[in-house]
C-alpha cells in the first residue's frame, strides 16, 4: 500500500512538473513598470515628472519569470529624447515616442519584446536658464616666510566658469569666487587644488566645482633701480632720474626689466608714477615728485 501511494504520488509530480514545463514555454504578454531616470535636467518649481512607465511586453514564461525576480529596470532619459517648446524662461518637453520605446526596448532581457506602450506621452516643464562665462576670482590669504615674496600673479587652471541662472541674477555676477586659500611661511611655489565658495543664489548653477592654482613664491632680494624721465609740461622741459628701491625674485637679473616711469601733474607738482612688474614690491621711490617751474 505504502509503495503504491509513493507512486502515485511521484506520478501525481512529474505530471504537474510536465505541464508546468509545457505551459512555460508558451508566450505569454503582461503588463510590467520600467523606473524612468532622468539626465541632465532641471525641473521647474512645483512640477513633479513621471517616474514609472507601464508598458506590456511579450516573451516565454521562463524569461518571464527570470525578468520578475531581476526588477526593477530603468530606464534613462534626456533632453534629446524630448520634443522641446520654448516659453519665457521654462521648455514645455514631449517625450519622442520611438526614442522612449528604443530605451524601454534596451532595458529588456534577451526573450522579452516590447508590445505595446499605452501611455507614451510623458509631457513636463524643465527650467532652462540661460548662461554665460565669468573669470574665477582666487582669495588669498597667503603669508610669505622670510625674505621670500609671492614673485608673479596666481596661474588659474581653468580661468573661467560657465554660470547657468536667471538672467536678473547672472547678469549681475562678474566673478565666481573660490574659498579662502590660508597659508603662512611659505617660500616655495604653492600648488592646490581649491573649491569654490557657494554661489550667491540656489538658483545658480557653476559647471565646476574647482580649479588648480598655482602661486609662484621665491626668494626675494632687495635692489635699488635708478629710472630716467624725460617730459615736458608749458614749454618747459624736466629730464633726470628717479631712485627706486623694491624687492624682487632673486632670480631675475635684470633688475629694470619691466620697470618704467610716468608722469602727471597733480597741484603744481609732477608726480612719477612706477610702472611696476607683476612679482615686484616698490619699497620706495625718489624724489616721489618734483615742482613746476612757475
Amino acid at each position: 500500500m505504502n509503495s503504491k501511494f509513493r507512486i502515485f504520488v511521484i506520478c501525481i509530480g512529474m505530471a504537474g512538473l510536465l505541464w508546468l514545463i509545457n505551459h512555460l514555454n508558451r508566450e505569454y504578454t503582461v503588463g510590467v513598470v520600467f523606473n524612468i531616470r532622468y539626465e541632465g535636467l532641471s525641473f521647474a518649481a512645483g512640477q513633479k515628472p513621471d517616474t514609472t512607465i507601464y508598458a506590456e511586453v511579450t516573451g516565454k514564461g521562463f524569461s518571464l519569470i527570470k525578468y520578475y525576480y531581476n526588477k526593477p529596470y530603468i530606464i534613462s532619459l534626456n533632453q534629446t529624447d524630448f520634443k522641446s517648446i520654448k516659453r519665457g524662461d521654462s521648455v514645455f518637453l514631449k517625450v519622442l515616442p520611438d526614442n522612449l520605446r528604443e530605451a524601454m526596448s534596451e532595458s529588456l532581457p534577451t526573450g522579452i519584446r516590447l508590445v505595446e506602450v499605452p501611455n507614451d506621452t510623458i509631457t513636463f516643464s524643465v527650467v532652462s536658464f540661460p548662461s554665460r562665462e565669468v573669470p574665477i576670482n582666487v582669495r588669498l590669504s597667503v603669508l610669505p616666510g622670510a625674505e621670500c615674496m609671492i614673485s608673479g600673479p596666481v596661474k588659474i587652471i581653468p580661468g573661467v566658469a560657465r554660470i547657468t541662472g536667471p538672467a536678473e541674477i547672472i547678469n549681475r555676477i562678474d566673478s565666481v569666487n573660490t574659498i579662502t586659500v590660508e597659508a603662512a611661511n611659505v617660500c616655495d611655489t604653492l600648488k592646490k587644488t581649491v573649491k569654490l565658495a557657494p554661489m550667491v543664489s540656489e538658483k545658480v548653477k557653476c559647471n565646476i566645482s574647482e580649479v588648480h592654482i598655482l602661486i609662484p613664491v621665491s626668494k626675494a632680494v632687495e635692489k635699488t633701480v635708478r629710472l630716467h624721465y624725460n617730459t615736458t609740461h608749458d614749454g618747459d622741459i624736466y629730464e633726470g632720474e628717479v631712485t627706486v628701491k623694491l624687492l624682487m625674485p632673486e632670480e631675475i637679473s635684470n633688475a629694470d626689466h619691466g620697470l618704467g616711469v610716468t608722469t602727471e601733474v597733480k597741484e603744481n607738482a609732477l608726480v612719477f608714477k612706477i610702472v611696476n612688474p607683476a612679482g615686484h614690491k616698490i619699497l620706495s621711490v625718489s624724489p616721489e615728485f618734483i615742482p613746476l617751474e612757475q
